[in-house]
């Protein structure tokens, strides 16, 4: 961001792939705000599908984030019942610049 900007999220989306029978049991957004860690869960997942023994999950949110200057979202998820297998984990993050008060 340039200088005094910072990052305003609007929205995310994006897919889990797991072998077959593991779930996902939360996404969570983590950004620094205000000099603060923050943590969002973020709600909207659900099954998608099933293609050679992946499961395929599909989330969305509207949850509004503001990263301060500098500043990264991180992204993560856990998974049950256990950890074992390949997975991936793709993320869309749709926002907009603004100025710092």
């Amino acid at each position: 961001m340039p200088a005094g900007k910072r990052l305003g999220i609007e929205s995310t989306n994006g897919t889990i792939t797991l072998p077959h029978g593991q779930v996902p049991l939360a996404v969570s957004l983590s950004v620094t705000t205000g000099g603060f860690p923050i943590v969002l869960y973020i709600e909207g997942l659900s099954f998608h599908k099933n293609v050679s023994g992946v499961d395929c999950y599909y989330f969305e949110s509207t949850s509004r984030a503001y990263l301060d200057p500098g500043s990264f979202p991180a992204f993560s998820f856990d998974r049950s019942p256990d950890s074992v297998g390949s997975a991936t984990f793709n993320v869309t993050v749709s926002g907009h610049p603004e100025d710092i008060q």
